[in-house]
């Protein structure tokens, strides 16, 4: 039985992001903008809080087909601190 492996990552392009030699990671991450996780299923995006912008959400099946389906996100900066 083939064991299928689902990877989220982040992008700044539209274009199939590469991963690496296991495929296990997407290379070419935005890491200044936000961060991607999957964990039984969910997929969790969170912005970091250094830059905002256009970025995009990967899920790839690294199965045999390597599926993969994106989606933009438009990353907004919120404001760290407030005066009163």
């Amino acid at each position: 039985m083939a064991r299928l492996l689902v990877i989220v990552g982040i992008t700044t392009s539209d274009k199939t992001p590469a991963l690496n030699a296991k495929k296990t990671k997407i290379e070419n991450q935005a890491t200044k903008v936000a961060k991607a996780r999957i964990k039984n299923g969910q997929v969790t995006v969170t912005a970091v809080g250094k830059e905002g912008g256009l970025v995009y959400l990967w899920v790839i099946d690294t199965g045999k087909k390597e599926t993969s389906a994106c989606c933009p996100i438009d990353v907004k900066l919120a404001p760290t601190k407030l005066e009163a």
